[in-house]
C-alpha cells in the first residue's frame, strides 16, 4: 500500500513539473510574440479637393501645415496638411485667367511661388504667376512646354514637347537650350537645388545648370536606376521628387514605393512599400508630391479616367510595423479604398 502511494506522489511531482515547464514556455512564447509585434509606419490616407477640380498640376509644402496646389481651374491653399482647400487669394484676376485659360503645365516652389508655361500664338513662353518671384513672359521656343520646375533661387527649367532642357533666367529674359534632345526615352526630370536630375529607361545622370554632367551622387542614381521607369503618359509622372522642408534630403517616390534620402548619404531609406498602398497601383499615375514639416507627404495622382485623386501618407505610431494578419481581397477592379482598408490590417 505504501509503495502505490509512493507510485501516486511520484506521477504527480511528474505532473507539476510538466506543467510548470509547459506553462512556462506558453509565457515565454507569450513575451516574445509581444515583443515581435513592433509599432510604427507610415499610413495611407484619403484627402478631399475642391468639386470643380479636374488635374492637379503640381502642389508643395510652403511651411508647417501649409501646402498650396496648381490646378486646371486655379490655385489653392490648405492649411491643414491637404485636408481641405481654399482659393488662393494672392493670385491677380489676370494671372488666374492665364491658368483656366489653358496653361500647359506648372511648378510649385516651398515659398509658393508659381511657374506656369503656355502657348501665346505660335511662341512659348514661361512665367511666374505669384510670389516674390513674379515675372512678365519669357519666350523659350515655338515647341509646347510639358514640364517646368524651380531651380535654385532665380531660374526655371523648362522640358519641350521634344524632350530639349532649357533654363530660363527669368530676371534677365533669357532662355538657354542646356541639354539637347537625344533619343535615350527620357522618362522624368528633377531639380535637386542646383542640380538637374535626368532619368532615362536605363539610366540617370546629373547635370548642372550649365548642362555638365556631373557624378556626385552615386547613391541617389543608383536608386534611380533600381526604380526604372517607362516612359509615362501625357500630363502624368512615373516618377516623383520633392525637397524635404529643411533643404537636406529629399522624398523619392516610384512604383516601388517612398523613399527618403539624405544628401551626400550612403543610403536611401524606403519608408512605405508601394505594393501595400496606392503607390504601387498600376490604375494611378503620379502627379505631384508634397513634403510638410512634420514628415508626411502628400502624393497627388490621376486616375485612367483623369479624375483627380490626392492622398496623405503619415507616420503612424500605433499601426504594426509588419501586419500581423494576412488578408486575401478579391475585386474585379483595383480599388483605392480597398487597397487603404488593406495595408491598414
Amino acid at each position: 500500500m505504501k509503495e502505490k502511494w509512493v507510485l501516486a506522489g511520484l506521477l504527480a511531482a511528474a505532473v507539476g513539473i510538466m506543467t510548470g515547464c509547459s506553462g512556462g514556455e506558453g509565457q515565454n512564447n507569450k513575451d516574445s510574440n509581444e515583443a515581435e509585434t513592433t509599432k510604427g509606419r507610415y499610413v495611407e490616407e484619403e484627402c478631399s479637393l475642391p468639386d470643380e477640380i479636374g488635374r492637379i498640376m503640381d502642389l508643395a509644402g510652403t511651411g508647417g501645415q501649409n501646402v498650396r496646389m496648381v490646378a486646371d481651374t486655379g490655385v489653392y491653399d490648405s492649411a491643414d496638411g491637404g485636408r481641405s482647400w481654399q482659393a488662393c487669394s494672392e493670385i491677380s484676376e489676370e494671372k488666374a485667367r492665364k491658368i483656366t485659360g489653358g496653361i500647359s503645365c506648372a511648378a510649385v516652389s516651398s515659398t509658393g511661388d508659381i511657374a506656369a508655361a503656355y502657348m501665346d500664338g505660335q511662341n512659348a513662353n514661361v512665367e511666374i504667376l505669384t510670389g516674390d518671384r513674379e515675372s512678365g513672359p519669357v519666350e523659350v521656343g515655338q515647341a509646347v512646354i510639358t514640364s517646368v520646375m524651380f531651380s535654385g533661387e532665380k531660374d526655371v527649367a523648362a522640358v519641350d514637347v521634344e524632350e530639349n532642357i532649357m533654363m530660363v533666367d527669368m530676371a534677365a529674359d533669357t532662355s538657354v537650350n542646356i541639354i539637347p534632345a537625344d533619343d535615350g526615352q527620357r522618362t522624368g526630370i528633377a531639380c535637386i537645388g542646383e542640380q538637374i536630375l535626368v532619368q532615362s529607361v536605363n539610366s540617370a545622370q546629373l547635370y548642372d545648370k550649365k548642362g555638365s554632367s556631373l557624378q556626385t551622387d552615386e547613391v541617389l542614381i543608383s536608386l534611380v536606376k533600381e526604380n526604372k521607369q517607362q516612359p509615362g503618359i501625357s500630363g502624368a509622372r512615373n516618377s516623383l521628387i520633392a525637397s524635404q522642408p529643411d533643404g537636406k534630403g529629399l522624398f523619392y517616390c516610384s512604383r516601388k514605393g517612398l523613399y527618403s534620402y539624405r544628401l551626400g548619404g550612403t543610403t536611401a531609406e524606403q519608408l512605405i512599400d508601394g505594393s501595400m498602398t496606392s503607390i504601387g497601383s498600376p490604375k494611378l499615375y503620379f502627379t505631384g508630391m508634397a513634403a510638410k514639416e512634420d514628415g508626411s507627404v502628400l502624393v497627388s495622382y490621376m486616375d485612367g479616367n483623369g479624375k483627380p485623386l490626392l492622398k496623405n501618407y503619415v507616420y503612424s505610431e500605433s499601426a504594426d510595423t509588419v501586419q500581423g494578419k494576412e488578408l486575401t481581397v478579391y475585386s474585379l477592379y483595383d480599388d483605392p479604398v480597398l487597397r487603404q482598408a488593406e495595408q491598414r490590417t
